[in-house]
């Protein structure tokens, strides 16, 4: 067995943390190929596909959450596609997909709690923004460095991502059920009615 990778990296190698086997390349890959996993994937995509053209035929600023949502479905899409076996017959270098997973899976969750938002409050707060900057400079900043550089950017995210989910949690969904109990429809979504018309 030949590992070819950078010795200073932990990932380099074989995990301990699970057992091994060897056989045959085909016999492998026919035990990889998850079906179900690949259709769930493509609904993913497909989902983000039709909401975002839903959001361009539109063009309407109080239907954004459209937007949001399907950058979520997305990047949702391209995270999952990154973590199965069988991107490598796309992409063989495993360096770049697993810049992309990293990327997609820090930009897919301030996508998701800015549609939170939008449905909720109707806007983006300024730490959403500012949250999404930070994320945008540690996908950037993977490019340039190696792997072990990407594996310490992600705990540092793993950390930050549970104090914005949070923020998003209170200032938001508790926010968000609490005006709905005291506040009529019309006051939150003013082109609702009452009788359900528009």
């Amino acid at each position: 067995m030949r590992i070819v990778g950078d010795p200073a990296y932990y990932g380099t190698g074989v995990s301990f943390n699970a057992p091994h086997y060897m056989d045959d390349f085909a016999v492998i890959e026919k035990r990889q190929f998850n079906f179900l996993f690949i259709a769930v994937v493509g609904i993913f995509g497909f989902s983000g596909v039709y909401y975002l053209m839903l959001f361009l035929s539109i063009k309407r600023k109080r239907e954004v959450y459209y937007l949001y949502f399907s950058i979520f479905s997305i990047l949702l899409c391209v995270y999952s596609a990154m973590s199965h076996n069988l991107i490598h017959y796309v992409i063989p270098n495993s360096n770049i997909a697993c810049r992309l997973e990293y990327g997609s899976l820090m930009l897919m969750m301030p996508a998701f709690c800015m549609f939170i938002q939008i449905i909720g409050r109707g806007r983006i707060s300024k730490i959403s923004w500012g949250y999404l900057a930070f994320c945008l400079f540690l996908v950037v900043t993977q490019i340039f460095f190696c792997n072990q550089y990407a594996e310490e950017t992600l705990e540092i995210w793993d950390v930050s991502l549970f104090f914005y989910y949070t923020y998003v949690f209170f200032h938001d969904v508790i926010y968000f059920y609490w005006t709905t109990k005291r506040e009529p429809l019309t006051s939150l979504f003013p082109f609702c009615t009452t009788s359900g018309k528009r």
